[in-house]
């Protein structure tokens, strides 16, 4: 099969063998800590990585047993460095393409379990 064609490398890239591309899809429940308050100060990480990545994907905030459904604040960093923040309301979808980050952080101030789901397509070098 030759590389020219529209099934060759990773994601019809033509064969290039310097970048490799992943898929995640994962669900994450956010459970608040025994004093009613989400854990780690209503923080949670839900990607890292030790290389730099580029991605497209889309996060989803599920579900919630909170009655105040407040929205969630998503941020891709790289190092301590905010590169994107995304507002998530519940029951809605936003979907990003960000270059350059290593970690996902979603901070909840809702006190009721909450789920998300993250569709993540990371392409990273060699």
């Amino acid at each position: 099969m030759s590389c020219n064609n529209s099934f060759g490398g990773h994601a019809n890239d033509g064969c290039k063998k310097e970048k490799v591309q992943d898929k995640v899809c994962h669900e994450y429940l956010l459970v608040p800590g025994s004093d009613g308050s989400p854990p780690s100060a209503g923080i949670t990480n839900i990607y890292m990585s030790n290389v730099p990545v580029s991605a497209t994907g889309f996060i989803t905030f599920e579900s919630s047993s909170d009655s105040t459904l407040n929205p969630l604040t998503v941020n891709f960093y790289f190092g301590v460095i905010i590169i994107k923040t995304l507002g998530v309301g519940f029951l809605l979808t936003v979907s990003f393409t960000v270059t350059d980050f290593n970690r996902i952080e979603v901070l909840n101030p809702n006190t009721g379990v909450n789920t998300v789901e993250l569709s993540l397509t990371p392409r990273y070098n060699l």
